[in-house]
């Protein structure tokens, strides 16, 4: 049987994401976008980075049509092409003023723009760009019967603006803060992330399989020695035994300086009969009591059906 893999954010277990000068691009775009006048005065924008790619979540005009939102992304993607030079992809969401929980998904690759510089009709363009129809709610699996998605939560706290959601399917299921950008869903992948003026986030949780069967032990340990390879200065905060959800598993937190602010990551690792899981934080430059509340609460609702 095909081991299936779940993500929740960009965080490969024992890989941990590149940091570089661009960790406080997000806010820097932001900023970009609203002076370029790409997202309505007044609306909010959050971008989050990924490995040569951006998420983009802002809201649409009431009357904007579909063939407006992807001028827009369009013009997001040739501007940013110009400062960003490692970005050759990227996805807006245009969430409905009217419905937060619906939203409107354009992709632009960076050979879209270059087609329109080197004269090809925009209209040709754009007709090759998709504009997919989403909604936050719990979806259906196509074949197998599973379910992925989405699920509202009244639950609310000065961590999550907005309160949790629940990411649910036949492996896992676990809370995130609900204002958080969703970079990815499917029936089994699912990203989320924050960027704001004070730094960014990521949560990510992963089901993988060793076939020489190391113990969670050894994975928090391996943990820690990337990011001291990683990050000069980096320091063990916690290293403890950590069940979670009825299932043994190990803790390790660390931090390390990272240009003007700090980054901090959070990493539990957990093994059952069939596979490991790992459950990750990193932030750089947030509120570090505010990202111990919402890993806490992560981890509190992770629960392993697989």
């Amino acid at each position: 049987m095909i081991k299936r893999v779940v993500w929740l954010s960009f965080a490969l277990i024992l890989i941990l994401p590149g940091y570089s000068a661009d960790a406080q691009a997000p806010a820097e775009i932001n900023a970009l976008l609203r002076k370029s006048k790409f997202v309505d005065a007044g609306r909010e924008v959050n971008t989050v980075l990924g490995t040569n790619q951006a998420t983009i979540s802002t809201f649409c005009h009431p009357q904007a049509t579909d063939q407006d939102c992807k001028v827009t992304a369009l013009l997001m993607m040739k501007e940013l092409r110009q400062h960003y030079k490692s970005i050759h992809r990227i996805r807006v969401l245009f969430y409905d003023p009217a419905n937060i929980h619906s939203y409107r998904d354009v992709e632009i690759q960076e050979g879209d723009v270059v087609q329109v510089d080197m004269g090809k009709p925009l209209n040709t363009v754009l007709s090759q760009i998709g504009v997919a129809k989403r909604t936050t709610a719990v979806t259906k699996g196509s074949t197998s019967g599973r379910t992925s998605g989405l699920a509202s939560r009244g639950r609310a706290g000065s961590a999550a603006a907005g309160g949790y959601k629940t990411f649910r399917n036949s492996d896992a299921s676990v809370d995130f803060p609900g204002n958080w950008t969703v970079m990815a869903e499917s029936n089994t992948l699912l990203k989320v992330g924050l960027s704001r003026k004070d730094g960014s986030v990521t949560l990510a949780l992963l089901r993988v399989s060793f076939p020489w069967g190391p113990t969670v032990e050894a994975l928090a340990s391996s943990r820690e020695a990337e990011c001291l390879q990683k990050f000069a200065g980096y320091k063990r905060r916690v290293h403890r035994a950590q069940s979670c959800c009825g299932v043994p598993g190990a803790y390790v937190e660390g931090s390390a300086p990272f240009m003007n602010s700090e980054v901090v990551d959070r990493s539990l690792f957990l093994k059952t009969p069939d596979a490991y899981y790992t459950l990750q934080m990193q932030s750089t430059g947030m509120d570090d009591s505010e990202m111990t509340s919402i890993f806490n609460t992560a981890m509190s609702s992770l629960r392993i059906h697989g």
